[in-house]
């Protein structure tokens, strides 16, 4: 029996990735952040640069 894989080929089109902000407290890998990214389970508390697309929304849904 032989058995085929795929191989993981996600790449980052980005580096250093930025930070998106998803729903919930604990995000895990493969979770959709607010504008439809999925996420790679990259740890970025102290990313430079977060999704713009990600803050338009988070602050239209928080009211600010």
């Amino acid at each position: 029996m032989q058995t085929e894989t795929k191989p993981d080929v996600t790449t980052l089109t980005q580096w250093p990735p930025l930070a998106h902000i998803a729903r919930g407290r604990d995000p895990k890998e493969g979770d959709e952040a607010l504008c439809g990214a999925k996420l790679l389970g990259i740890k970025l508390d102290d990313a430079s640069e977060v999704c713009e697309e990600c803050a338009c929304i988070f602050r239209e849904e928080s009211g600010a």
